[in-house]
């Protein structure tokens, strides 16, 4: 549930780096399996660009910008994936 953002500005050109921080929580006595999916956001506009830096070895589908992360998680303790994009 975290999320920096740093941005820098060169020539004409602005570039924004986001870190999101997703974490989940287990709460029963018994491990979990447990999948997490997001998207990345796409776009066909020439002035613009997303890049993924890191997904957190999510499995990463390009053509539909979906991330998919499938975890175990044990009882009472919490999962924290990590997605950086500039």
């Amino acid at each position: 549930n975290e999320f920096k953002e740093k941005t820098s500005i060169t020539g004409n050109t602005k570039k924004v780096s986001r870190m999101y921080e997703i974490e989940v929580r287990n709460t029963r006595k018994s491990a979990i399996e447990i999948e997490l999916e997001d998207q990345i956001p796409l776009t066909n506009n020439e002035l613009l660009k997303v890049e993924v830096l890191e997904t957190g070895n999510a499995e990463y589908n390009k053509d539909t910008g979906k991330l998919c992360w499938k975890r175990s998680c044990a009882p009472f303790a919490a999962l924290t994936v990590i997605l950086w994009l500039v």
